[in-house]
């Protein structure tokens, strides 16, 4: 049975694969190859439902073994068709295919507002605290890796990073992923912890929040930096690249720039999020139970700003919006049963900032 011609560019052995799946599912396309593997779309003939079979490497030790993954069942978890190894090296496993997209398709809509943020958050922290259940790191945790399966639910797809933890309470980890989101503990001493999980939740919060990170490097890198860069072959020139990447920003704590996030984004939000990312592994939330734990505990004592698209705060009886531009703030209500708006004239805000507050207030 032939294969499309874009099949061409995968491995021996995928081919095979692949050929052998092709009773069963109906290839389309291979949709990438990431840094750790290829992804490849089809549908199932006998179910009629589209699917994704993504091919991973497996073969250092330490990531879980495909069987188990198979297992693994959780409501913010994508379900695993079937998982298996290929041989010593390689294996893949078999998951729906999410017709909504991954939280990067959700985040180039816009910013989410307050309360919606945590609650996504939340649903991807309780995915991630069953895989630390099951005794296992997922460290590839980032918008491209967690699906919309439907509107109201996250779940974490991608599990070609997870490994077991040892006795240690952590994992050697000897293959790195997905530079934005490396953690400073597997840069200094190539281990995974549940914490280094923790580390990429506070990242993803940041994201949904609407705080900026950019996902080209070369974003990344100072004036000095890209002329050194234009200067070297490849692939000495992402070397050095990720080198001044790592070296710069995260290990010194610097990556994230909390005055990217909408004005509105209270300051127990990035309290939360500055523990979440900390250097330091041992002061973060020693688990993922521990961070739902405070969002919960916080979450009703926050401001409810939505995004319709411009942000609107709702109270239990009432809707305020902030219009105009830099010291022509004002705060408008919502009146006539959603059909008009009314300026606010108690109150005269010349910044955004006094403008949130304000709105607060009322």
């Amino acid at each position: 049975m032939g294969m499309p011609i874009g099949f061409k560019i995968l491995p021996d052995k995928i081919s095979r694969v692949v050929e052998s799946l092709s009773q069963k599912i109906e290839f389309e396309r291979v949709i990438e190859k990431g840094g750790n593997g290829y992804v490849v779309i089809g549908t199932n003939r006998q179910l009629n439902r589209r699917i994704v079979v993504k091919f991973y490497y497996w073969g250092d030790g330490v990531h879980a073994e495909p069987r188990i993954l198979a297992e693994l069942a959780s409501p913010n978890i994508l379900d695993i068709h079937d998982a298996a190894p290929i041989d010593d090296d390689d294996a893949y496993f078999i998951t729906p295919f999410c017709e909504s997209g991954d939280l990067d398709d959700v985040l180039a809509t816009g910013s989410v507002g307050v309360r919606r943020a945590v609650d996504m958050l939340l649903q991807v922290a309780s995915g991630v605290s069953y895989i630390h259940g099951k005794g296992f790191v997922h460290r590839d945790l980032k918008p491209s890796n967690v699906f919309q399966q439907d509107p109201d639910r996250l779940v974490i797809g991608d599990f070609g990073s997870v490994v077991k933890k040892g006795a240690g309470g952590f994992a050697e980890t000897r293959s790195r992923h997905s530079l934005l989101y490396r953690t400073p503990e597997e840069i200094v001493a190539n281990r995974a912890y549940e914490q280094s999980d923790i580390y990429q939740l506070g990242i993803l919060l940041y994201q949904i929040l609407g705080g900026a990170l950019p996902y080209d490097l070369m974003d990344w890198l100072n004036g000095q930096e890209r002329a050194c860069y234009s200067k070297l072959p490849h692939p000495d020139n992402e070397i050095y690249a990720s080198k001044c990447f790592e070296e710069r920003l995260i290990l010194k704590g610097k990556l994230l720039a909390y005055d990217s996030l909408p004005e509105w984004c209270p300051d127990d939000l990035k309290k939360v999020i500055r523990v979440c990312c900390n250097i330091s592994y041992e002061k973060r939330y020693e688990s993922a139970s521990a961070l739902i734990g405070v969002l919960n505990n916080m979450r009703a004592s926050l401001p409810d700003w939505r995004c319709e698209p411009t942000a609107v705060l709702h109270r239990r009886n009432a809707k305020f919006r902030i219009v105009g531009g830099p010291g022509k703030y004002t705060i408008e209500k919502m009146v006539n049963h959603g059909v008009g708006w009314r300026k606010v004239h108690a109150v005269k805000p010349t910044t955004l900032r006094e403008a949130v507050k304000e709105a607060e207030k009322l």
